[in-house]
């Protein structure tokens, strides 16, 4: 699913400067590939796509681990001089 989404992202990324020469050439565009509906099939694609990353790691994964209340020493903080 997720590499039909990404082809039809890439093929809709390619699709939207198309729409807008078109229209800014004149050309009279059907309704269906006019700037509005092909703009928000491209959004719909790319949201689609952020939640089926977003959903598709195991709930654990997405979960942060609990804090142990250990303060780290200085010395394994930072090597760089003017780190605080």
């Amino acid at each position: 699913m997720k590499t039909s989404l990404k082809f039809l992202a890439l093929f809709l990324s390619a699709a939207l400067p198309g729409a807008v020469a078109a229209e800014l050439a004149g050309v009279a565009l059907p309704a269906s590939l006019g700037l509005g509906p092909v703009f928000g099939a491209f959004v719909m694609t790319l949201v689609v796509l952020t939640l089926c990353h977003d959903y598709a790691e195991p709930a654990e994964r997405r979960t942060r681990p609990a804090r142990t209340g250990a303060a780290t020493p200085a010395a394994e903080k930072s090597a760089h001089p003017l780190a605080a």
